[in-house]
């Protein structure tokens, strides 16, 4: 799924989830890109790239590919010419949310269509050639298990392994996070947003109240997670919670209970 953004076009709204890219907000400072990281990002991201052959527009093109197999999903971003108006709603990239605590060993993989969300909320102005993505932290491996009988091989199995990686890290420290891990994402780009903020979506059924829940956040090349107590917000049968700060690096949803 692919869309293209600049004034009059389609943008995500994050509280509300109305359409509209809005009215202008003001000034907004424009980041800087990375450009020698365009590439490898933009190949990492599965990002939508725009065609060379189109007109020169000032605006983004989103997209929503599938990564890792297709277990996971991802919400990208790419700008090639930049986009310079800071618009009232911003771009909200999203992905689909879990809830993995205690879970280890094998098991059935996350499907996309989870009702819970987590992501970045990030002003809508950017810089020229720049890309960004978010995807889960939570990355599944399949496994093909024999199945074998008395009378010889039968067939094969699939199971699934639950790992932790981001773009940065092979493994993440989940040891040292000081609770349990529920989910979380990375936001991987070649910018840091001039503001912008990390958001989970969770339903009362798993969290009667936000009491022990943190939003932890590791930089790239970093050991050690920052956590901190997040803004909640009463969505009715479900809690939003966010903080602000938004950077390239991994988010994670704390909880101090288990599940």
């Amino acid at each position: 799924m692919t869309a293209l953004c600049q004034p009059l076009a389609i943008a995500t709204l994050l509280a509300t989830a109305l359409s509209g890219c809005g009215g202008g907000a003001g000034e907004e400072d424009i980041p800087t890109a990375n450009a020698g990281d365009y590439d490898a990002i933009a190949s990492y991201c599965g990002a939508e790239q725009p065609n060379p052959s189109a007109p020169v527009r000032d605006g983004w093109i989103s997209s929503s590919p599938y990564l890792n197999d297709n277990l996971n999903n991802a919400a990208t971003i790419v700008s090639a010419d930049g986009s310079s108006t800071a618009w009232d709603t911003p771009i909200v990239m999203k992905v689909a949310l879990s809830d993995y605590r205690g879970v280890s060993g094998n098991l059935i993989p996350r499907g996309t269509v989870s009702r819970w969300s987590m992501g970045a909320s990030i002003p809508t102005v950017l810089p020229r050639h720049a890309v960004a993505c978010t995807t889960q932290l939570s990355k599944m491996a399949r496994n093909m298990q024999p199945v074998i009988e008395p009378g010889g091989l039968v067939g094969n199995i699939t199971t699934y392994t639950l790992g932790w990686k981001s773009y940065w890290d092979k493994a993440l420290p989940l040891d040292r996070l000081s609770g349990y891990a529920v989910d979380g994402f990375e936001f991987v780009g070649n910018f840091t947003p001039g503001s912008g903020q990390a958001f989970f979506t969770v339903g009362k059924t798993q969290f009667a109240s936000t009491a022990g829940l943190s939003i932890c956040y590791l930089a790239p090349g970093s050991a050690s997670w920052d956590c901190a107590l997040p803004a909640a917000t009463d969505l009715g049968d479900s809690w939003q919670l966010a903080r602000p700060g938004m950077k390239p690096g991994a988010w994670m949803l704390v909880a101090s209970a288990p599940r």
